[in-house]
């Protein structure tokens, strides 16, 4: 019983002459697909790093609006007190 050489993944490396022409397009094309995902992850990562800093911006306007119509109201109970006393 003689079996085919292309039987067994050895004889198949051993006498293929595009296995290894094949093997690089998929290592190539494995490495492509792993940069590809590491690419969409930082990308989400900084999607949301950007939401994330909006928000923090945000907040800190409301503050800062806060603290002006704070001196804004008290500047102008000064002036009416000031007023009053003279």
């Amino acid at each position: 019983m003689d079996k085919n050489i292309a039987d067994s993944p050895e004889n198949y490396v051993n006498y293929n002459p595009d296995y290894n022409e094949e093997l690089e397009e998929n290592l190539y094309l494995l490495a492509l697909q792993k940069r590809l995902a590491l690419m969409k992850k930082d990308r989400k990562k900084a999607e949301q790093d950007t939401i994330l800093l909006k928000n923090r911006l945000n907040l800190l306007k409301g503050e800062e609006d806060k603290v002006i119509r704070y001196f804004k109201m008290k500047l102008i109970i000064d002036m009416e007190k000031s007023r009053s006393n003279t």
